[in-house]
């Protein structure tokens, strides 16, 4: 299987510390969204979306991460990792849309990636506070999930798909340092996937490029 990603996007690495940790063997094509490498010919071509990830297994093109972390969970050698569970299946769904619309796309990136920021303070004030009190929201929810958790992970004792799905996500908050003080139980869960055997390879380039778009901080919502 060939997986094209950007290794410092959230849902490229979901997926990529998902099918290390699973064993599975990707073959890895990195393309650079910083550079604009999305937007070539060539890219536009795989996927006319122009967006990563895509995983290609022979003639089976997938371009959206939760269908993409579901395949590579049905090919899993440990039967743990099938997404038979409702539950698992609605929280990643919820990461992936919800949770990655306010939290993402309305709060992080545009602070950090200029072609999705506002044009200036002003007319970013009440986008931005719509977005802070929704991912609040989130966040809320997040925090009820894991404090009815078996164990440290959303899976309980042990990483579910969910799991996977959601830290890149979360962990985008260091970029605009986002506190998560409020979250007992969330500030619990980040430290343990942080924790896994497989997350300082998996997540270094986005110690890297990532971290030096970090903003200038700003006031936040009351």
């Amino acid at each position: 299987m060939r997986l094209h990603c950007d290794p410092a996007g959230a849902s490229c690495r979901a997926i990529l510390l998902f099918a290390a940790e699973a064993g599975i063997r990707l073959d890895i094509v990195v393309v650079d969204l910083a550079a604009g490498e999305h937007l070539s010919h060539a890219f536009g071509e795989l996927n006319p979306a122009r967006t990563v990830p895509v995983l290609e297994d022979g003639r089976l093109r997938l371009t959206d991460c939760t269908a993409i972390l579901r395949h590579l969970a049905a090919k899993a050698p440990d039967p743990a990792w099938q997404e038979d569970c409702p539950r698992v299946q609605g929280l990643v769904q919820w990461f992936r849309h919800d949770f990655a619309h306010c939290f993402a796309h309305g709060l992080v990136y545009p602070r950090v990636m200029p072609r999705h920021g506002w044009p200036n303070l002003e007319a970013g004030e009440l986008p931005r506070r719509r977005a802070e009190r929704a991912s609040r929201q989130h966040f809320d929810r997040l925090e009820e999930e894991l404090r009815h958790s078996r164990g440290p992970y959303l899976g309980g004792t042990a990483p579910c798909l969910a799991d996977y799905a959601g830290a890149g996500l979360v962990t985008l908050g260091e970029l605009i340092d986002w506190d998560l003080s409020p979250w007992p139980a969330v500030t619990r869960w980040v430290a343990a996937m942080q924790a896994r055997p497989r997350w300082a390879a998996v997540n270094g380039p986005f110690a890297g490029p990532w971290q030096r778009c970090r903003p200038a901080p700003m006031a936040t919502a009351a």
